[in-house]
C-alpha cells in the first residue's frame, strides 16, 4: 500500500462520518441500560454478600482479619479498593453492580483502544463489538457485586499498554505497566498466569534486541511482590468454603469459549491458522508498531490456552480452579485476535478506502450488536424468572417479615442472603464448630452475634434442632420454635434442660 493510500485513508477516518466514537457510545448506552434493567431483576447470592460484608469495616486492622479469614478466598486488591472507596461513599450491593458495569465498559473500551493501535479503526470496531455484544461472561459479569469485571478491565489495561507503538511509551510507561501487573495479579490468583504469558511474549517478542532488552523487569517486579502475598494469604487463610463441585467436563470447557463467540468462535482459529501471523500482521508499516502487533497477538493465542491447560490440570491433579469467571481474560484475547483476522479480510476488498463502505459497515456492525445484545438480554431476563431460578428459592419471601418467626440456617447460601434482606433480628447461623464460629466473627463483625454453634444449641440457647416435636415434659411453650431453613422442616425446639 503506498504511502498516498494511507494518507487519504488517514484523512477520511478522521472525518466525522467515519468516526466510530457515535456508533460505540450507542452501543455503550444501551449496554448500560440493558445491564441496569437486568441487575434490577437478578436475585442477592452469596458470593455478593461476601463482597459487601468483606468491605464492611471500621478500621484496617478488622479488613485485613476479614482477608485472613479465608472466606473470599482472593487477593485483596478488589476489597482494599472498595473498603477505601466505602469511607467516602456508602456501599449497598446494587452500588457493587453498577461499579462492576463501569469496569466492564472500561475494559470494552480499553480494548477497543488497543485494537485500533494496531489494525485501525475500522478493524478495532466491527472485532469489540461482535464479541462485546456477544459474551454471555461480560454481560453477566457487568451485574455481579464481584471482582471479575475489575479482573477484565485489569487484562484490557495490560494489553492496551503493551500495543503502544515504542514512539507513544513515555516516560512513565514502565511504571504504568508494572502498575498493571500487579493489579492483575493481586484481583485474582489466576491474574498471574496471565501475567507470566504476557511477559512471556513480550520477551519473546523483543529477543532480537538482547537478552537484557527482551527481560520483564516490570512483569517480574509485580511478580516478586505478588507470590510472597499469595503464600502469606494461602498459609493463613482457610479452605473450608472451597469444597463446592467446579465443572470440568468437556462440555464445559467448550461453552467457556463458544459463551463468547458462539459461531465465531470457532472461525477465528481456523482464520488465524489459515493466515500464519507473519511480519504483516499489521496494516502499519511502522516498524516499532508491527513489533506491538506481533507481541499482542501472541500474548492473545497464549492467553486462550489458559482455560484448556486448567482443564487439563483438574483431571491429573487434586486442584480445580475451572471455573469460566476465572478466565474472563480471555475476552480481551478474543477481540484482539477477533480485529486481527477482520482487518486481513478487509485488506482483501478493494473498497475498504470508500466512504460508503467504511460508513456501511460501521452502521451494520451497530446493528448487528445491538440485536446480539437484545438476543443475550432476553435470554438473562428468561433465566431470572423465579420459576427458573435457584437463587430466588434461597431468599425468603418479603411476606415472612410480618411474622414473628426466628430463622436458623445451615450454610452461607441460605444465611447471608437473607440476613442482608432483612436484618440480625429474623436470622442465626447455625455453625459447626468453634473454629467456623472464629472464622465468620473474623470476616465480618456485622454478624458475629448471630452465629450459633451448633453443639451449644441445648446447653446455651435452650434449642433442640430436630424434625418433630420434643416430648411435651421437654418443650418450653414460653419461647417460639426457630424454623431452620426455607425448604426444611427441621425445626429449632425451645426445651426446657432437666
Amino acid at each position: 500500500m503506498s504511502s498516498e493510500t494511507y494518507v487519504d485513508l488517514s484523512k477520511q477516518l478522521k472525518s466525522k462520518a467515519l468516526s466510530p466514537v457515535p456508533y460505540l457510545f450507542i452501543f455503550t448506552v444501551l449496554f448500560f441500560s440493558l445491564s441496569v434493567i437486568a441487575a434490577q431483576k437478578k436475585t442477592l447470592w452469596v458470593d455478593e454478600c461476601y463482597s459487601y460484608y468483606g468491605i464492611q469495616h471500621s478500621n484496617i486492622h478488622d479488613f485485613f482479619d476479614s482477608i485472613l479469614s479465608g472466606i473470599n478466598f482472593s487477593p485483596p486488591f478488589y476489597f482494599l479498593f472498595n473498603y477505601l472507596l466505602s469511607h467516602i461513599y456508602e456501599f449497598e450491593i446494587s452500588s457493587l453492580r453498577i461499579e462492576s458495569l463501569f469496569f466492564i465498559l472500561l475494559g470494552i473500551i480499553l480494548c477497543f483502544l488497543a485494537s485500533r493501535n494496531l489494525f485501525g479503526n475500522l478493524s478495532a470496531f466491527v472485532g469489540t463489538l461482535l464479541l462485546a455484544s456477544q459474551s454471555n461472561l461480560l454481560f453477566e459479569h457487568s451485574m455481579e457485586a464481584r471482582q471479575y469485571a475489575m479482573f477484565f478491565a485489569a487484562s484490557a489495561w495490560t494489553v492496551y499498554l503493551y500495543s503502544l507503538p515504542e514512539g507513544n511509551k513515555g516516560r512513565h510507561y514502565r511504571l504504568l505497566l508494572f502498575t498493571a501487573h500487579l493489579i492483575l495479579c493481586q484481583i485474582h490468583y489466576t491474574g498471574i498466569i496471565f501475567s507470566v504469558l504476557a511477559a512471556s511474549a513480550s520477551a519473546f517478542s523483543n529477543y532480537r534486541n538482547g537478552f537484557f532488552s527482551s527481560l520483564p523487569t516490570q512483569e517480574i517486579l509485580s511478580w516478586s511482590i505478588s507470590i510472597p502475598i499469595y503464600l502469606f494469604l494461602l498459609s493463613k487463610q482457610s479452605s473450608h468454603l472451597n469444597v463446592w463441585p467446579k465443572a470440568n467436563g468437556f462440555e464445559d470447557l467448550i461453552s467457556l469459549y463458544s459463551d463468547s463467540f458462539q459461531v465465531i468462535s470457532i472461525l477465528v482459529p481456523m482464520l488465524i491458522c489459515a493466515l500464519a501471523i507473519r511480519s504483516s500482521a499489521c496494516q502499519s508499516k511502522n516498524s516499532a508498531n508491527r513489533l506491538s502487533s506481533i507481541n499482542v497477538l501472541l500474548l492473545s493465542l497464549l492467553w486462550l490456552t489458559v482455560p484448556i491447560t486448567i482443564w487439563v490440570l483438574s483431571h491429573i491433579s487434586p486442584v480445580n480452579l475451572f471455573k469460566d469467571r476465572y478466565f474472563i481474560p480471555i475476552e480481551v484475547a478474543l477481540i484482539v485476535l477477533l480485529s486481527f483476522c477482520i482487518n486481513r479480510l478487509f485488506k482483501i476488498s478493494s473498497n475498504i478506502h470508500s466512504t460508503k463502505f467504511n460508513i456501511t459497515i460501521l452502521s451494520s456492525t451497530t446493528l448487528l450488536s445491538v440485536f446480539f445484545l437484545l438476543i443475550g438480554f432476553k435470554h438473562t431476563i428468561f433465566a431470572m424468572d423465579p420459576s427458573r431460578n435457584y437463587y430466588k428459592w434461597l431468599v425468603f419471601d418479603k411476606k415472612r417479615t410480618n411474622g414473628s418467626d426466628q430463622y436458623l440456617y445451615y450454610g452461607d447460601h441460605l444465611f447471608f442472603p437473607n440476613y442482608y434482606q432483612y436484618g440480625s433480628s429474623m436470622n442465626q447461623y447455625l455453625v459447626v464448630s468453634q473454629e467456623h464460629h472464629s472464622i465468620y466473627s473474623r470476616f465480618s463483625h456485622l454478624i458475629a452475634n448471630n452465629l450459633m454453634l451448633e453443639n451449644s444449641i441445648i446447653t446455651k440457647t435452650h434449642y433442640q434442632v430436630s424434625d418433630h416435636t420434643p416430648s411435651s415434659s421437654y418443650l418450653n411453650r414460653k419461647l417460639p420454635p426457630i424454623r431452620l431453613n426455607v425448604y426444611s422442616p427441621i425445626m429449632a425446639y425451645p426445651v426446657t434442660i432437666p
